[in-house]
């Protein structure tokens, strides 16, 4: 039994196929644990909500992610498998997200003592350019990438998580100000988040891997600023000043120092990286197609396994921004639903009444929910085993903030993770994969099966009522 503060924080799994091992993680978001799914054998993630405590904010961010996850199935990017709600010792709904069991986050690798080489940066780093190309043609910007919301196995397979302040695209010039504000994402932010520049787009998330991939090769943040005016300044001491006919004086005139004085501990190649992801100005950034053509990637870079989207999402942000705190929860309780129709009920889970066939179909296909056909990754080569104990799949948004710069954790915390250690002096990253997936074909599959479960539901529903008439026949003989 887990607790938050004196609240009682049991999982209640009873009549699902998870079963509870420990707990792996809690913050402002509630409780994670790890689970066993009976029926696939996998390890998961199981995040519980508990409606008792549920914030507005909490709330909001929640929805966010379960709108836009449930669309998006990648091979660099977390699998939202299952929702579902069931109810607390308080007579409470609580909402619990399923996803699929990561072992560490690359923070807790970057500042343990890990042994890291050449290969593992380059092969991080194409992870997440490979991640963030299929996140972005999807019209979906991140806004949050740090190592901490980046998790990665003991293979060195690396997925983006946390897609809380996630946007599409379209509305990214919205509460520029609000995002400049959050401390714990401050030493990720891009200039023009920074200086509220509005109508930015996807090179705030380049941006961003920039500054993770620089802290990777330093084993330290590149500009961990105090607060907004130390993070600007930082910038520009190194960056130099931006053009006054593109941005706002804020800091004196200042020449750009050379990059490699600054991140000395990066090769040539490493640099002309850099280069490309940390240019102040985003109309002269790379996008992430762009970056995993560079020579650095030549290993790794092939087209035809770092496939775009079929097609773009959209996830109304005004309408989630603008519901009250009862909205939100009836909102989640709706995603679980649509999960509960595709994969059917579980014993202690909610019961809502049936939805209205009449109206138009208001859930997507059942590529909402990569996990339930793809738990294992597409090239079926990443068997996910028990983690340590630092595993997670989310995380408070302070936590960065509370971490010192430089911080080490002593060597009995350190992640198993892929590649060398200190026993071992050259040990080479795992790197396999399948040559595409075949969207098209999973897609008209999964638009069929939407079909027959609504076919399926229309025809329970009318057995059911058939059963309900009878009853009812029978009474009034026996009367």
């Amino acid at each position: 039994m887990l607790q938050r503060g004196n609240q009682q924080m049991a999982f209640n799994l009873e009549g699902t196929p998870y079963v509870e091992q420990n707990k792996i993680g809690r913050g402002a978001f509630g409780v994670v644990c790890k689970a066993t799914d009976t029926k696939s054998a996998k390890q998961v993630a199981i995040k519980k909500i508990p409606m008792a405590f549920l914030a507005a904010s909490l709330a909001r961010r929640s929805l966010r992610e379960v709108r836009i996850l449930k669309h998006i199935q990648h091979e660099n990017i977390i699998s939202l498998i299952d929702v579902f709600t069931a109810s607390s010792h308080n007579a409470q709904r609580d909402i619990y997200i399923v996803m699929n069991l990561m072992e560490t986050d690359l923070h807790q690798i970057i500042h343990s003592k890990q042994a890291l080489h050449e290969q593992h940066y380059e092969y991080f780093l194409y992870q997440i350019l490979r991640g963030l190309k299929y996140l972005h043609s999807v019209g979906i910007v991140h806004r949050d990438l740090k190592p901490s919301n980046i998790l990665v196995n003991s293979d060195c397979l690396l997925q983006l998580a946390d897609f809380g302040l996630a946007r599409c695209i379209d509305q990214c010039n919205e509460n520029v100000q609000m995002m400049s504000l959050y401390v714990a994402t401050r030493w990720y932010r891009a200039p023009e988040i920074l200086f509220s520049v509005p109508n930015y787009d996807t090179k705030v998330d380049i941006w961003s891997a920039g500054c993770i991939f620089g802290e990777m090769i330093q084993r330290r943040q590149l500009f961990p600023g105090k607060d907004i005016v130390s993070q600007v300044k930082m910038i520009v001491c190194i960056l130099g000043t931006p053009e006054q006919r593109e941005w706002i004086f804020a800091c004196g005139a200042k020449a750009a120092v050379p990059l490699g004085m600054y991140i000395n501990k990066a090769n040539e190649r490493q640099m002309a990286v850099l280069g490309k992801l940390l240019a102040l100005s985003p109309w002269d950034r790379c996008s992430a197609e762009a970056a995993l053509a560079m020579p650095y990637f030549s290993t790794y870079h092939d087209p035809s396994i770092e496939p775009n989207a079929p097609q773009k999402i959209f996830v109304d942000a005004d309408e989630i921004e603008k519901l009250p705190t009862s909205e939100l929860r009836k909102a989640l309780d709706e995603e679980a639903l649509a999960f509960e129709h595709v994969r059917g009920p579980y014993e202690n889970s909610l019961v809502l009444p049936p939805l209205d066939y009449s109206a138009p179909f208001p859930y997507t296909d059942p590529s909402d929910i990569p996990g339930l056909s793809f738990i294992d990754h597409i090239n079926g080569t990443h068997n996910q085993q028990p983690g340590p104990s630092t595993a997670r799949v989310l995380e408070d948004m302070d936590e960065v903030s509370k971490t010192p710069t430089n911080s080490t954790p002593d060597s009995s915390a350190e992640p198993e993770v892929g590649g060398p250690t200190r026993s071992s002096t050259h040990q080479q990253p795992t790197c396999s994969w399948m040559a595409g997936a075949m969207i098209a074909d999973r897609l008209k599959l999964l638009n069929s099966k939407k079909a027959l479960i609504r076919e399926k539901l229309k025809e329970r529903d009318k057995n059911r009522k058939k059963k309900s008439t009878t009853k009812k026949v029978e009474l009034i003989l026996r009367s």
